[in-house]
């Protein structure tokens, strides 16, 4: 298997160095990595990474109370990439898509992304900026069923209206 694939031998480490567009990513994801899964942040190492994600990616406009009660009340969730065998292989934890936690380490495939929500009404999804416009917002509304965004930002209903949520202003 190795002869077949020799033009991806360390595929992850020249993205690292050279920075591969993220159209050329999006490609890569489908080819090499696994399938991407919601899940509730409970881990307190989880909640950190990706709280670092937003401190780097958003300076100065961080909601912290709103993340941490989140958090807390159990309704942060994230993005996390399941790692598959060409995916250890080429080493892309390493890859700047995936987050990295307070000391530089890789945080086991999470995405630069979180969502707030209750059963089945969104509060909010925040992606990275760089990683804005690639699926993930979408990725979230699809794996959590998310069917209301609750009290959306203006620049965000057309982004609702086109995964088919509706939007509400009041919780009732």
């Amino acid at each position: 298997m190795q002869e077949q694939w020799p033009m991806y031998e360390g595929l992850c480490s020249f993205h690292r160095n050279y920075r591969i567009s993220h159209a050329m990513l999006r490609v890569l994801w489908k080819e090499h990595y696994g399938d991407a899964t919601a899940f509730r942040v409970e881990d307190e190492g989880d909640f950190w990474i990706i709280f670092r994600q937003i401190i780097e990616g958003s300076p100065g406009n961080v909601p912290y109370n709103t993340i941490l009660n989140a958090f807390k009340e159990k309704t942060l969730y994230g993005l996390k990439v399941i790692e598959t065998e060409e995916m250890f292989r080429l080493g892309c934890k390493l890859d700047p898509l995936f987050c990295v936690d307070m000391n530089g380490d890789p945080g086991d495939y999470l995405l630069p992304c979180y969502c707030i929500m209750q059963d089945d009404i969104a509060e909010c999804i925040w992606v990275r900026p760089d990683m804005r416009r690639q699926g993930l917002g979408r990725l979230f509304v699809q794996k959590l069923r998310i069917r209301e965004a609750w009290n959306p930002l203006p620049e965000s209903v057309g982004f609702w209206e086109s995964c088919g949520v509706e939007t509400v202003e009041s919780l009732s």
